[in-house]
């Protein structure tokens, strides 16, 4: 798919390791572009960054028709190169989803086995964030949609907190703070609020 970073090569080395290598991709991430936005967004730049929004859906509506389930949408995964082309990086952590069950391991052990949640809290539907594994799948990644567009209109993610498991817990429960308490009145279009909401 043209919003997919392409795999090039996926092989074994000599030792047994399996390794890919992957189109190179330059530009901007969306965060990048935030960063450097006007706050709040004028017109065209609201325009321009649903665009690429829209590009990810594309990539997402690809994934999901052959079950695979991306699972950690947020601004840092997206690349905008230098012509406009839009790519939906790092699946690393996505699921592929059978009718029976999903093939994905919810808690990944570091070397200490604390478990640590695969993906990015601030931006997870509560059922990943719950670690519900069967109850993950595309509907999580159009969650993960509204979260993306919530931090382009608001400048934060959503569940953003002190801590890590605080952020989580947010994540769990769905507690966000609603965008027009944060933004100033009629500087986002009330449509893009109902979306997010």
């Amino acid at each position: 798919h043209p919003n997919i970073v392409p795999v090039r090569k996926l092989a074994i080395d000599d030792a047994g390791e399996l390794y890919f290598t992957m189109k190179l991709v330059g530009g901007q991430t969306l965060a990048q572009i935030l960063k450097e936005a006007p706050s709040p967004l004028d017109h065209n730049t609201l325009f321009e960054v649903l665009d690429i929004i829209i590009k990810v859906c594309d990539a997402l509506s690809f994934a999901h028709s052959r079950g695979v389930v991306h699972c950690d949408i947020k601004p840092s995964n997206i690349m905008v190169g230098e012509f406009g082309e839009v790519y939906l990086m790092d699946w690393g952590v996505a699921i592929v989803r059978s009718e029976a069950s999903a093939t994905f391991m919810p808690l990944q052990r570091d070397a200490e086995e604390a478990p640590t949640l695969a993906g990015t809290p601030t931006h997870m539907a509560p059922e990943q964030a719950r670690g519900a594994v069967d109850d993950i799948d595309e509907r999580s990644d159009v969650f993960a949609v509204g979260a993306l567009i919530y931090q382009a209109l608001t400048r934060r993610s959503p569940f953003s907190a002190g801590t890590f498991w605080a952020t989580v817990l947010r994540a769990q429960m769905g507690a966000y703070t609603p965008i027009h308490e944060i933004t100033d009145p009629g500087s986002v279009p009330r449509t893009l609020i109902e979306i997010v909401d």
